[in-house]
């Protein structure tokens, strides 16, 4: 993941891909695109590898793959109020009661029209 740290910041910030709301990258491209397919690969890599980790916190923690919701859920949070910069998209949560409380945080409160699953680009 190191090595491929600036690709990821870059593809971030040129509104390649986007920080989902499972806390995994995904493609901003609909899948007809040119760029789908390879940008695809690119977040399956990086997706792989952030699946591993999230499965070791689940371990850590007493849990084991069951208990990957979760802490998928917890690291698209940290990831979306504390990595995600200005102009880079991220997703509003799926779940009812995680966009609720979104949408009562000081972030979520900057987007007050924002659906559940609505990808949403970072003001500040």
């Amino acid at each position: 993941r190191k090595n491929r740290a600036d690709k990821v910041k870059e593809a971030l910030d040129k509104k390649l891909v986007g920080e989902s709301y499972k806390g995994y990258i995904e493609p901003l491209f609909d899948k007809k695109h040119e760029k789908y397919g390879e940008l695809k690969k690119f977040c399956d890599v990086e997706n792989r590898d952030r699946r591993t980790i999230y499965i070791a916190i689940a371990q850590r923690a007493g849990g084991d793959e069951t208990s990957l919701p979760q802490v998928e859920a917890v690291s698209a949070k940290t990831i979306r109020e504390k990595v995600v910069k200005e102009g880079q998209m991220f997703q509003a949560p799926k779940d009812k009661e995680a966009f609720a409380e979104f949408a009562k945080s000081k972030l979520g409160q900057e987007y007050p029209d924002a659906k559940p699953e609505a990808w949403l680009e970072r003001k500040k």
